[in-house]
């Protein structure tokens, strides 16, 4: 077994693509209205227009 399988199978990480799926099952339009007002208010701004965002995950199954 991989060092990446063992961690999957031990429960420290995900299996590729898991998270999204369990993810996409709990987002809706409140959620993603909620996330934008939390960013504008962390950044300062009154609207997220030509804003890019970079999200880099390590894949470890944060409990």
């Amino acid at each position: 077994m991989t060092g990446h399988a063992t961690e999957v199978a031990r429960g420290e990480r995900f299996e590729f693509g898991a998270n999204w799926t369990r993810f996409l099952n709990v987002l809706n339009d409140d959620r993603i209205h909620q996330v934008e007002k939390s960013l504008r208010e962390m950044l300062g701004v009154s609207d997220l227009k030509d804003k890019r965002f970079l999200d880099i995950g390590s894949g470890v199954n944060a409990h």
